[in-house]
């Protein structure tokens, strides 16, 4: 079986990189749903440091510079929110099973051309799952800065209201 540089793929090196691979996408999943779980995390956190400034002084003595702070507070929470939104959407992810086609599909073939096939098409779910993880990855990033945000300025205006 010819590859594209028309090289012939020996079985043995077939059969080790189809066992070395055969579970990536699931294990990728398992990194998404860990990432996922992370943003619950950072969101539900904010959620509590927004109420926490809510119950905290509604007297607002700190005047105007007090104000100011809550609603840079309220603006980050708000993006925490909306990055939150944006990172838990549904995407489409990629995962190898073959279980509903591979009768269907590859019955006759022999079993290092169905191997190839497969390895092929992990290859190109991991590819594809890499690119969506990375986009979590940044929106993780982002909530952690709008979240930290808000969380200085909900505690410089409670500062501020004690001591201003």
């Amino acid at each position: 079986m010819p590859e594209p540089g028309g090289r012939q793929v020996r079985p043995e090196t077939l059969d080790f990189i189809f066992g070395l691979v055969k579970d990536a996408p699931e294990r990728q999943l398992h990194d998404l749903e860990a990432l996922d779980a992370k943003m619950v995390q950072i969101f539900g956190a904010a959620s509590i440091v927004i109420g926490r400034a809510g119950i905290s002084d509604t007297s607002l003595d700190g005047g105007t510079t007090v104000k100011i702070l809550l609603v840079g507070a309220l603006v980050a929470y708000l993006g925490t929110a909306v990055v939150s939104f944006v990172h838990l959407r549904l995407r489409e992810f990629r995962r190898s099973l073959h279980a509903d086609t591979l009768w269907n599909e590859m019955w006759q073939r022999d079993v290092l051309e169905i191997q190839h096939a497969l390895v092929a098409d992990i290859a190109a779910a991991y590819d594809y799952n890499k690119q969506v993880l990375h986009e979590k990855g940044r929106t993780i990033l982002g909530a952690l800065v709008l979240a930290g945000s808000e969380i200085v300025l909900v505690g410089a205006s409670i500062t501020w209201s004690r001591v201003g």
